[in-house]
């Protein structure tokens, strides 16, 4: 993680909305409202007692879609509302509305059992505000009635709480910002270890263009509408169209752009030429739906380049310091011969059969060979016989395990400059368990420098964005997973997954609704990668590294209704073992995180709120847990 002034001053480090302390009942607040939006009391720890229970509701609310509202109770009967939070000074505010028999039925607002407000009869929205001690608080929110009568809706209301936000805030020992507001780095060992030289890796550099850049608006080229029956061809010959236009200067050749109403889609459609956009009118159902309607499995949009690494043996320098650590950016190679700066190269990891067998993963078949990850780094200097790299480290190389090396690769043909955007993509489907149809929306192999934006899938088996081959510096943001239809089992339900050798790829402000693992990192993935504010409901199981040592992934302000994970997961699968390494969960939201650590590797919970557990199926050793159930800065 690292400060870049562009965004506000942090690229991938996001406005945190809440965060817990103290303990499971109390609640640390960084500038926070509860707007019921997550439509399930979800979002703070809410305890709803007396004759019957508070819910939340679309008919009556201040703003957005939910608001909350009493239970329904008979004469006599009362129901409350209580949140518990530790609070600094300041005020409470919040919007109320009741609609009840004056002067007899109450809404009644209370901190720490005292009276604060009290209404009545026919009360619309209004805001009020109530000051607030520093401490731990109980917040009561009560509708009750007398003994006869009633009237009005007999009901109360209240949406858009904004608690008391902290003066000072927490900052982890290992990322934290100095005194000229920069982000500075603690060190730490790994397990194991003594060596107390590691650093959480610098993300900055995810995403399109290596981060920091905005995503470009490329002129229409062409402009499409909806015909009458399959209009799969006539949108590939669009792209087809603009794939033979000349790039300009940046590389690009222009955007098809698909006006709002429903296409049928009946195969894929795959753009393969940089430079092209696929671009509709909106990703609503007013939008520019894109109706997937083959019934069989097929990536309704490819975007899709070629090749994979290859040395070029000439060039293979190894790796002369004794241990490379996490986060660094430089370290030793025999000779320099043959190097510049501003050469793409790829760092090698060459572990050896003693790694394999301190972390007893022989048993689930694992071998140095299948395990060499491949980084793809630039040069940025050279000072003798030391290298330094544009991206910093994500896994360790130490002479004990094997070491690593650098080489030059023969050049990929990737696909550049080219995205989706503005569409909604709706898959077919005959029952709630049927696969006979499209499982992936949008899918990315061998691409760099390109995005996806603003698109909603409905109704897949597996993915919205699948990113995967060699694909690096690509971004994926404002994205939804909706209602899949499938199977609730293996390999199917990843909304949001990065596979293969993919690196540098940004996931942001992305939701999820019914994925299995919704944010997700397949077998060997190098990183560093991001997920960074992202939301999962009604997850089957957990986000976080699937299997098998993927390498060097932020978990930023990820709220998941499910489990956040990274363990040994031994003999799952076909032989998951170790998921990942240098894995980082940044104030993340979970029902329950499980953290755990491999000898010679670390992970991270810094500023999570959710219950710690251990793994699923084995006794080891916990990773970097700090400031559990608060939220920390930046």
């Amino acid at each position: 993680m690292r400060a870049r002034k562009s965004l506000n001053n942090w690229l991938v480090m996001s406005v945190f909305l809440l965060g817990l302390v103290g303990n499971s009942n109390a609640q640390t607040i960084t500038n926070a409202t509860e707007d019921f939006e997550t439509n399930d009391f979800s979002k703070f720890t809410w305890t709803s007692s007396g004759d019957a229970s508070w819910r939340t509701t679309r008919q009556e609310r201040h703003s957005g879609s939910y608001g909350a509202e009493s239970g329904s109770i008979e004469d006599g009967e009362s129901t409350t509302l209580q949140v518990i939070i530790d609070c600094v000074p300041g005020d409470i505010t919040f919007y109320r509305k009741v609609s009840s028999e004056s002067n007899f039925d109450h809404f009644k607002f209370y901190i720490e059992g005292v009276e604060k407000g009290s209404w009545s009869g026919e009360e619309d929205w209004a805001e009020v505000s109530f000051s607030v001690d520093e401490g731990t608080r109980t917040f009561e929110w009560t509708y009750s009635k007398d003994g006869s009568e009633s009237a009005g809706d007999d009901s109360a209301w209240i949406d858009d709480i904004v608690f008391p936000s902290p003066g000072q805030s927490i900052e982890s020992s290992l990322v934290y910002e100095d005194i000229d507001g920069h982000l500075a780095y603690g060190t730490y060992a790994n397990e194991g270890q003594t060596n107390s030289v590691n650093t959480i890796p610098d993300f900055s550099h995810c995403g399109y263009m290596g981060g920091g850049v905005g995503i470009p608006d490329v002129p229409v080229a062409i402009t499409l509408s909806p015909e009458n029956g399959d209009d799969t061809e006539a949108i590939q010959d669009a792209i087809n169209y603009v794939s033979s236009l000349s790039a300009d200067a940046n590389g690009f050749r222009g955007a098809v752009f698909l006006t709002a109403g429903r296409y049928q889609v009946s195969s894929s459609l795959t753009i393969t030429a940089g430079g092209v956009v696929l671009r509709g009118q909106g990703q609503d159902v007013l939008g520019t739906v894109l109706e997937a309607t083959g019934t069989f499995d097929y990536d309704v949009i490819n975007l899709r380049g070629s090749g994979e690494y290859s040395t070029i043996s000439s060039t293979i320098r190894l790796i002369t310091s004794p241990y490379v650590s996490a986060g660094t950016h430089s370290f030793d190679v025999e000779n320099t011969n043959g190097y510049s700066v501003g050469d793409w190269i790829i760092v090698q990891r060459t572990p050896n059969n003693l790694w394999i067998d301190d972390l007893a993963m022989g048993q689930y078949n694992w071998t140095p060979y299948s395990y060499s990850h491949m980084y793809e780094r630039y040069v940025v200097d050279i000072t003798g016989n030391t290298i330094t790299i544009d991206s910093p480290i994500v896994d360790v190389m130490e002479d004990q395990y094997g070491g690593g090396r650098i080489y030059k690769s023969s050049p990929l043909s990737r696909l550049k400059q080219c995205g989706v955007e503005n569409l909604r993509i709706e898959s077919t489907y005959t029952g709630s368990t049927d696969e006979s149809h499209p499982w992936d929306a949008v899918v990315l192999q061998d691409v760099e420098d390109c995005w996806v934006r603003k698109v909603t899938a409905q109704y897949f088996a597996y993915s919205c964005v699948t990113v995967e081959s060699e694909s690096t510096r690509t971004t994926i943001e404002d994205c939804a997973f909706l209602d899949p239809k499938s199977l609730l089992t293996g390999s199917r339900r990843y909304p949001f997954n990065i596979k293969a050798k993919a690196n540098h790829i940004l996931f942001q402000r992305c939701y999820s609704n019914g994925g299995r693992y919704s944010y997700v990192t397949g077998s060997r993935v190098p990183g560093p990668n991001v997920f960074v504010d992202c939301s999962a409901k009604n997850s089957h199981f957990d986000s976080g590294p699937l299997h098998r040592w993927a390498a060097g992934t932020l978990f930023d302000n990820v709220f998941e209704n499910k489990y956040i994970n990274v363990q040994n997961r031994g003999p799952s699968g076909t032989g998951h073992g170790w998921a990942g390494v240098q894995q980082v969960f940044w104030n993340c939201q979970a029902e329950s995180i499980i953290c755990e650590a491999p000898k010679g590797a670390m992970n991270f919970a810094i500023g999570c709120s959710a219950i710690r557990k251990d793994g699923m199926r084995f006794n080891e050793p916990d990773g970097w847990w700090e400031h559990q159930w608060k939220r920390v800065s930046p």
